[in-house]
């Protein structure tokens, strides 16, 4: 459920003669692909932004899945990174949602497995004659043998009890173990979460020739590592699909060839506090680190309303960032910014407001018998008051405590007409009162059940106030 939207779409045929035979042009093309959407249920609100910059070509395709499975609440997003042309990459983006889905282990919930199943069989698929000319067709004669294309893939997997939201519904609501993150990753291309109010994890890690393992492999294979870092001279990354003049070895593994088709995959259970989702191919790192695309992201997002505005507040501020990232002279930036550049931002939470998550945390309240529902009420606060360490002081958190259960008792008993308890509403304002509580905020007896409640309640919300006010504190850009 995504808009496309190009700017710029018109090409002029003198910008089209620029391109250099070194595979540069000598003005960078700025025009952006932008496109956004969110899944059923405003599940996996998404933004993305795509330009090819200085490059004579266009090489990244990507994939915006938001509804991939919506009855098993999956969402699905990638990022293929194209070398020596964009055909792999395209056929790449074309065929994996249909492989992932046609897998034996997707049939059965191990989504881990169906992408390695997936990815193998695009290695078959790109070896096989028709795919051989399905590529040859797209880049006018080249074929995989001296192409290839990274890949940074996320399947998004709903909580059970968010699968069947509605329309209004936030996503992922709270912490839940069915609620989980895969990253598959193949390459030199990221993938990086935003959790918490300023924490950033890194969940790929760049496939280069300078990593031990990836370096200790080559070697294995009978290849080398130039100091440049590169592959037998020429790639500098070490996994990648297609690329079959290095993986000419039927002796050795798909893992063991010089370049390995082999993905690596990570999980992560998802929680509230995880915010946005970043995939990007390598040219958007290029200039800033993890945290500075974070940051940059999410001050544009501020600075525009972006909580407000939906999903075409995702697609502008990666617009943003890639007028940010481009170099503006290549000789100065030593050819960094000069790449294809491919970004989308997902907003985990979907259409949730700050106003949403305040609502979630004030407790609701089935209608009982009053005498019950006092006592359920009242030793409810108490047991949350005690847990409240970060937000209560120690005297005042025991003060009200024992204010609830005392509440509770009396409303558990027989009502008497001589018998009065008393109890606490907020928390007194000094230290003088601070172990005294005025018997007008509650008063037990017959026919005065409504006041006892009413009282109970008052202090019930103040404590909810505090806990939302921690929650929210704890997590200031959370939409």
């Amino acid at each position: 459920m995504g808009r496309r939207r190009r700017r710029g779409a018109g090409r002029d045929v003198a910008e089209d003669e620029e391109a250099e035979e070194d595979g540069f042009r000598s003005r960078p093309l700025t025009n952006k692909e932008l496109q956004h959407g969110a899944g059923l249920g405003c599940r996996a609100m998404y933004g993305l932004a795509a330009m090819q910059g200085w490059r004579a070509a266009m090489e990244d395709a990507h994939i915006a899945l938001p509804d991939f499975d919506t009855d098993r609440g999956l969402s699905l997003f990638g990022v293929f990174d194209g070398h020596g042309g964009a055909a792999v990459a395209q056929v790449v983006a074309e065929r994996l949602p249909g492989l992932l889905r046609s897998r034996p282990a997707y049939g059965s919930h191990k989504y881990a497995e169906a992408f390695r199943q997936a990815f193998a069989s695009l290695e078959d698929v790109l070896r096989s004659p028709s795919g051989q000319r399905e590529v040859s067709r797209r880049s006018r004669g080249d074929t995989a043998w001296c192409m290839g294309c990274t890949a940074v893939v996320v399947l998004i997997v709903a909580a059970a009890n968010d699968i069947a939201a509605k329309p209004a519904a936030c996503w992922p609501r709270t912490a839940s173990a069915d609620a989980e993150l895969l990253v598959v990753n193949l390459g030199d291309s990221r993938c990086v979460l935003a959790s918490g109010g300023s924490s950033v994890i890194a969940m790929s890690e760049d496939h280069t020739p300078k990593l031990p393992n990836e370096r200790l492999r080559i070697k294995r294979a009978g290849g080398f590592v130039n100091k440049e870092g590169r592959v037998n001279g020429n790639l500098n990354l070490s996994r990648a699909l297609g690329d079959f003049i290095y993986k000419r070895n039927q002796r050795l593994k798909p893992e063991e060839q010089l370049i390995s088709g082999v993905p690596e995959i990570r999980r992560r259970k998802l929680t509230s506090a995880d915010r946005y989702l970043i995939l990007g191919c390598d040219g958007i790192f290029e200039r800033m680190s993890n945290e500075a695309i974070v940051r940059n992201l999410s001050a544009e997002l501020e600075a525009k309303g972006g909580q407000q505005s939906g999903p075409r507040a995702l697609s502008l501020a990666c617009g943003i960032l890639l007028d940010k990232l481009i170099s503006k002279n290549p000789v100065k930036t030593q050819g960094l910014g000069c790449d294809n550049m491919t970004v989308i931002l997902v907003n985990l939470h979907g259409c949730r407001t700050a106003k949403q998550l305040d609502l979630e945390n004030i407790p609701t309240l089935r209608k009982r018998p009053a005498a019950e529902m006092e006592a359920a009420t009242g030793n409810d606060a108490a047991n949350r008051i005690d847990g409240m360490e970060g937000s209560l002081p120690k005297r005042e958190r025991k003060g009200l405590a024992a204010a609830f259960r005392s509440a509770s008792a009396a409303a558990s008993s027989p009502p008497s007409a001589n018998t009065s308890h008393v109890a606490s509403g907020p928390p007194p304002r000094n230290r003088r009162q601070r172990n005294h509580f005025s018997a007008s905020a509650l008063t037990v007896g017959r026919g005065r059940s409504r006041y006892r409640r009413h009282a109970v309640l008052r202090a019930q919300t103040w404590a909810a106030r505090q806990r939302r006010r921690a929650a929210l504190l704890t997590h200031p850009s959370i939409c």
